[in-house]
């Protein structure tokens, strides 16, 4: 099911250790990776740092948080499109920056965005999830699930969108609550992200060995359902 490779100059558990590429055929097992960058990104000191930095800012406002959250990810990173097709030519091969490696490059893509954004929001007590969508793809004649954005709950219940990607056709860059029109996808799938379910399992795994890694990772990662909102 998946294709595991080593990037950077070290693995998982290490300095340089912030990526995970993989590919992946179904939609489910695209959003485990999602969610298992969020949560190892979620126990690194830089992560942790611009969280409690935006939660002092805010204090309990949790639309602060949502915004302030959102305004960090737009500055710190710029959109570099799907790194999957650029280094294999593969649309099925997908790339998970977690927030220390998004933070370092200043680059990522809709589930890099995603993930991070899982990150903060969680480490501040938001509840938050991946929001994906299918979409015609004319250059495969069909539809698949090809872009994922955050979501977040405010203390009222209210679900805000978050596209940090730039829009088509023109690259508009949107604000929280903007969302991508109904009649352009056929379907959604929402993954509310249960910060403490990943984090006791990720305690579980060795990040030391990209090796155990890959053979770990879905055999014991928390299985994912898509739920209504």
């Amino acid at each position: 099911m998946f294709q595991w490779r080593r990037e950077g100059q070290g693995d998982l558990g290490g300095p340089d250790a912030n990526m995970i590429v993989v590919r992946g055929r179904t939609l489910q097992d695209r959003i485990r990776m999602l969610f298992a960058a969020s949560t190892i990104g979620a126990h690194d000191d830089v992560a942790k740092k611009a969280a409690d930095g935006i939660a002092q800012l805010c204090g309990a406002d949790r639309w602060c948080r949502v915004q302030r959250t959102f305004q960090l990810l737009r500055m710190m990173a710029a959109y570099d499109g799907d790194e999957g097709r650029r280094f294999k030519g593969d649309s099925e091969f997908d790339v998970f920056r977690t927030f220390k490696h998004l933070a370092r490059t200043g680059l990522a893509d809709c589930d890099c965005y995603t993930a991070s954004l899982c990150t903060l929001l969680w480490l501040q007590g938001v509840p938050c999830a991946a929001r994906a969508i299918e979409q015609w793809n004319p250059d495969e004649g069909k539809y698949q699930f090809n872009h994922v954005y955050g979501l977040a709950k405010l203390d009222a219940g209210e679900i805000v969108p978050l596209e940090l990607t730039p829009v088509p056709p023109n690259r508009m860059l949107v604000g929280p609550g903007w969302e991508t029109p109904r009649d352009t996808y056929r379907n959604k799938a929402d993954f509310w992200y249960d910060g403490s379910t990943w984090r006791n399992w990720v305690r579980n795994v060795d990040l030391s060995s990209p090796g155990k890694i890959g053979s770990l990772f879905l055999s014991t990662a928390p299985s994912v359902h898509a739920m209504s909102t």
